[in-house]
């Protein structure tokens, strides 16, 4: 099984701590940016009610099911006390966005896990614009 760590803006390496099962993944959030993200999630299951906060150098770990699609990660910023936020923002001012996506410009992490031919797809798109710069990497050794 595929695990996989999504380090937001610098790339850097990390450790993981999450184990994953032919029943779910373990995705990493790393927030490598010197100031605090809000991370959005949406797809088919909604881990976390889809978001939560992540100060500088902090991360997260999320265990997905085997199966998850139509899914998305993405970082708010700028958000003040009242959950609106300078990018990303899911409409609703909360720090879950549950399941709604967020507002444009924003970097995606796009993932469709146990696809066609029981496959892994992700990338990351620009197709809402871009906010932060995002890298998905796999964990060697978990695949």
């Amino acid at each position: 099984m595929l695990r996989l760590m999504l380090l937001l803006a610098v790339v850097g390496s990390a450790a993981s701590q999450c184990s994953s099962d032919g029943n779910s993944v373990c995705i990493n959030i790393y927030n490598k940016c010197p100031f605090t993200i809000w991370p959005g999630v949406q797809g088919s299951f909604v881990p976390n009610g889809g978001g939560f906060k992540l100060n500088g150098g902090e991360s997260k770990q999320l265990r997905v099911p085997n199966g998850w699609e139509s899914a998305r990660i993405w970082a708010r910023t700028g958000c003040d006390g009242n959950m609106n936020c300078e990018t990303g923002d899911c409409r609703g001012n909360t720090e879950q966005c549950n399941g709604r996506g967020g507002v444009p410009p924003v970097s995606l992490a796009e993932f469709t896990l146990n696809g066609t031919g029981a496959q892994d797809y992700y990338d990351v798109s620009l197709v809402d614009g871009y906010n932060i710069p995002v890298l998905i990497m796999p964990i060697g050794g978990t695949f």
